[in-house]
């Protein structure tokens, strides 16, 4: 795709696929009119490289682990569980996390399954 190949040009590319290009820089690699990848997970991988998407995949994975343990025995952290799997689900195909409405009850449902899931 035009993401790949615009990738691979770049004179750093070998190194940068660890590191990233930076919050915001995918814009500018791929250019006018691509300002967003509409996978967050893909984006991400661009910006902050293989290191920094493996960070986040893991505060990911542990959030939903604890909310997780959490939904079996409270019918609140179900419901909010629902709401990080929607808020997941959704940074697929699009980049909810850029939208603030959205991005806000995404943070909710981390905070609130984040401390949940501390207190088992």
């Amino acid at each position: 795709t035009k993401v790949w190949q615009a990738l691979q040009k770049a004179p750093d590319h070998q190194v940068r696929v660890w590191t990233g290009y930076g919050l915001e820089s995918f814009g500018l690699l791929i250019g006018e009119p691509y300002r967003w990848a509409h996978n967050s997970w893909v984006q991400l991988v661009v910006e902050a490289g293989v290191i920094g998407t493996g960070l986040i995949l893991g505060l990911v994975a542990w959030h939903s682990r604890a909310g997780w343990r959490m939904a079996k025995t409270s019918i609140l952290a179900s419901g909010w569980l629902g709401v990080w799997a929607a808020f997941l689900s959704a940074t697929l195909i699009h980049f909810p996390e850029r939208v603030i409405p959205i991005a806000w009850v995404g943070l909710c449902a981390l905070a609130i399954l984040g401390r949940e899931g501390a207190s088992a």
